[in-house]
């Protein structure tokens, strides 16, 4: 069986268009991603305002976000690992767009 050298084979292979649609791809996926977390604190006043929320029932749908980024990155790891990163990426995506495409409610 052969030995591979990885490093020397990625330092030796060219930077082509696949490497820069997974690039853009990944970077897209976190920028978005980021902007959901961003949006809530310029929307937070409005959210509390129109569910007549407490700023305490605020503060737990707030750090419920980020308790879900947390427990994604800690328990799909080994999920990715077991089923493929690539297969992962796109159900995480999929799933990203499809809720993200729920959420607007129609103006009454």
């Amino acid at each position: 069986m052969a030995r591979i050298d990885t490093r020397a084979l990625i330092d030796e292979s060219p930077f082509g268009s696949y490497q820069i649609w997974v690039f853009a791809l990944c970077f897209l996926a976190t920028a978005v991603d980021g902007y959901d977390v961003q949006v809530i604190g310029v929307t937070a006043a409005g959210i509390k305002e129109t569910l007549h929320l407490e700023p305490a029932a605020l503060g737990v749908v707030i750090t419920a976000g980020q308790v879900g980024v947390m427990l994604g990155a800690l328990l799909l790891g080994p999920v990715a690992d077991r089923i493929g990163r690539k297969r992962l990426m796109i159900a995480a995506c999929l799933i990203f767009g499809v809720f993200s495409l729920l959420t607007p409610s129609p103006r009454p």
